[in-house]
């Protein structure tokens, strides 16, 4: 399937459109490749990992990975009669969960749970000494996310950034000893203009993987990018952008899409609205277009993280504020439009994690027949 296909609103095809199609098809004929559109930054290589965080940077059928997360999933059970059990996530195509850390969920618990549903699983915690002895062996794990938006929960000011670096580098020696190959990195937010673009590069040049989340739907959104930060230009294509080039094209570099919405007025500083289920499908794929090899989207609608996606329409949630009708409708089609998108990703996984060829790809354009469309 065509990746410029997976973007298309359906309606008349324009005679563009089949000879870009046609010029796809024969440059991948010329090379005996299958007829995929993958247009990625990554000419020569694609750096990703294994289901267990190992760096790989040539596409391997037998171990490649293509992370599709949800982020803070709940516990697998049934909490004051709400479902939440991971076979949700199975049957909607995703393979990896970053479990919610608080609370006696321990992250033994955790992979457990996981190995049960054959999910690889990013803990959200600092395990250290025996708890991470405990752990690293599990054919479950995945990374460890060691903190989430540095920048908004420390500040941006050296100062505070420099102390929290050094620890953060110290974790992630202390853990390359005794797993080496188990990835520790942290989630910006999107924070790379202004006076957060110096430590936002810091972050992602010291971790082992680049991640970072890019929540861009607003009361008045006009682009997928142009976010927070008036006329600056901190969307999905700028931001995953500058990460593969930071990250100088060898580090994995994830990204995480917004489907929820905040519970704030449409005057607060950061007033989060639910995507439309298209706007959800063009986040990820602007996100793979400009270089990201992992999607994880936040977040399930759930006791943890109220406002949503949701495998079923549902107003209430017991302790939680209440949905509206139209809320809880927008949460079951972003469940529904996420599904159908990691299905094409599982499709896509071998283009996507193989080079984009260049200039080097000869090819030729010919058609036949009298345009009938400007």
């Amino acid at each position: 399937m065509l990746l410029k296909e997976q973007l298309m609103i359906a309606k008349p095809l324009p005679l563009k459109f089949f000879i870009s199609h046609f010029v796809i098809v024969s440059t991948f004929a010329l090379l005996g490749a299958p007829p995929t559109a993958i247009q990625t930054p990554h000419r020569q290589e694609v750096p990703h990992t294994t289901k267990n965080g190992k760096l790989l940077t040539k596409y391997d059928p037998e171990s490649s990975f293509f992370p599709i997360g949800q982020w803070g999933v709940p516990e697998s059970r049934v909490y004051k009669g709400i479902d939440y059990r991971w076979h949700h996530l199975v049957a909607a195509g995703y393979n990896t969960v970053w479990p919610w850390a608080m609370g006696g969920y321990s992250s033994t618990e955790q992979l457990a749970q996981a190995a049960e549903h054959e999910l690889q699983v990013v803990i959200m915690r600092r395990p250290k000494g025996e708890a991470l002895l405990r752990i690293k062996d599990s054919p479950n794990l995945f990374g460890i996310v060691w903190q989430d938006e540095p920048l908004i929960n420390f500040g941006v000011e050296p100062e505070k950034q420099k102390p929290q670096q050094a620890e953060f580098l110290a974790y992630k020696q202390e853990v390359a000893e005794v797993a080496p190959d188990l990835p520790v990195f942290v989630n910006t937010a999107s924070w790379m203009v202004g006076n957060g673009r110096d430590p936002w590069i810091a972050w992602h040049k010291m971790g082992d993987l680049s991640c970072h989340d890019n929540y861009v739907i607003w009361p008045e959104t006009r682009s997928l990018n142009l976010g927070s930060y008036g006329t600056e230009k901190n969307g999905i294509a700028d931001a995953t952008s500058l990460a593969v080039e930071v990250t100088e094209g060898k580090k994995p570099v994830w990204l995480v899409v917004g489907a929820f919405e905040s519970d704030t007025p449409p005057n607060s500083k950061f007033p989060f609205r639910y995507p439309t289920p298209m706007q959800l499908r063009g986040m990820v794929y602007t996100g793979i277009i400009h270089g990201a090899t992992g999607i994880t989207y936040y977040a399930w609608d759930s006791n943890i993280t109220r406002f949503g996606m949701a495998p079923d329409i549902r107003t209430e949630i017991p302790g939680r504020p209440r949905a509206t009708t139209t809320q809880a409708i927008t949460a079951k089609a972003l469940w529904d439009m996420a599904a159908a998108v990691n299905r094409e990703l599982q499709e896509l996984t071998p283009a996507i994690l193989s080079p984009t060829v260049g200039d080097e790809a000869g090819y030729h354009v010919s058609f036949e027949g009298t345009a009938i469309t400007p």
